[in-house]
């Protein structure tokens, strides 16, 4: 009768065991980020074991503490044991022969890859300690909490190849459109200043509408570089935004007005209330940003389409 009652118990303490890790599991499996690991990790500790616990990661040549339970405290021989369970990938702390006077039990997350860090624990019930030991049942909690962080590293080293990936193709297709507008405007002052070398007999309004083409596609050129150089300012952070409070009038009609010969085959339909507050903006960058959109208007609107400048407060 013993025996079976022993059986029983034993069973019973399986099947405890097998729900706390199939839990256990089933969140981990969900975890996007290391703050809901974590999080997740201390509820089931707490809940499995009746302790409080910490979670410490690699961070380079260092460790960190990720998150603990409130009541999670530490002595001298606690970050000890702690160095020592990542080092040597090995349980340390209170109830072993590594730091025993820690107040923790350290036991570390690694897997067949790679190292990541240490799980502690601070069992509140003496009898827990041995048995959770003695049952490997912390040791195969720890086993799945290092095969959720082994995931989400390797998630996030995807996600980085992906980013780099994207950013190559970014930079393909900004040299490709770069390419484009040097070689859009160089192409028209080849072509007019060509036709004047090699027609000498050209009548002299013919060359000035010549000549004029080549000093304006000269002048988009000039443009271009320019933004190139803030682009590369932009970059090294050394663009300065100088503000100062503007009438948005002025700057849509300064706009137009540079804008006359590349919007002359479109109606402009300008909507600015009477009443509008000026706002504190760099002028010329907030121009250029203007110009950008408009050209973008002019290129892709059929001819002799309006196109429509509107401001709006809102809020």
């Amino acid at each position: 009768t013993l025996k079976a009652k022993e059986q029983a118990q034993a069973a019973r303490q399986r099947e405890i065991q097998t729900l706390a890790l199939y839990n256990l599991s089933k969140d981990l499996v969900q975890v996007i980020n290391l703050k809901s690991l974590s999080e997740i990790v201390i509820h089931h500790i707490n809940n499995t074991f009746n302790a409080d616990a910490a979670i410490f990661l690699k961070d380079k040549e260092n460790i960190k503490t990720i998150a603990k339970s409130p009541d999670f405290k530490q002595n001298e021989s606690d970050h000890a044991a702690v160095i020592e369970a990542l080092r040597n990938k090995i349980p340390t702390g209170c109830k072993t022969g590594i730091q025993a006077e820690a107040n923790a039990y350290y036991a570390p997350l690694k897997t067949i890859r790679e190292s990541f860090g240490v799980l502690g624990v601070i069992f509140k019930d003496e009898k827990l300690t041995a048995t959770a030991k003695s049952d490997h049942l912390l040791e195969t909690f720890a086993h799945q909490i290092s095969f959720a962080i082994e995931r989400l590293i390797l998630l996030e080293e995807a996600q980085q190849s992906e980013l780099l990936r994207q950013t190559e193709k970014l930079h393909t297709t900004f040299l490709n459109s770069i390419s484009h507008d040097l070689r859009t405007p160089l192409a028209t002052i080849s072509g007019a200043l060509s036709s004047i070398l090699q027609n000498s007999k050209m009548k002299r309004i013919n060359q000035n509408f010549l000549l004029e083409t080549a000093y304006e596609e000269s002048a988009k050129l000039n443009q271009l570089v320019g933004d190139l150089l803030n682009m590369a300012r932009v970059e090294a952070g050394a663009l300065h935004i100088s503000k100062k409070a503007v009438d948005l009038r002025d700057l849509v009609g300064t706009v137009l007005k540079q804008m006359e010969k590349i919007l002359k085959n479109h109606k402009i339909v300008v909507q600015i209330p009477a009443e509008l507050p000026e706002i504190e903006i760099d002028f010329i960058l907030i121009m250029k940003v203007l110009k950008n959109v408009l050209d973008n208007a002019a290129k892709f609107t059929p001819v002799n389409k309006e196109i429509t400048i509107s401001i709006e407060k809102k809020d």
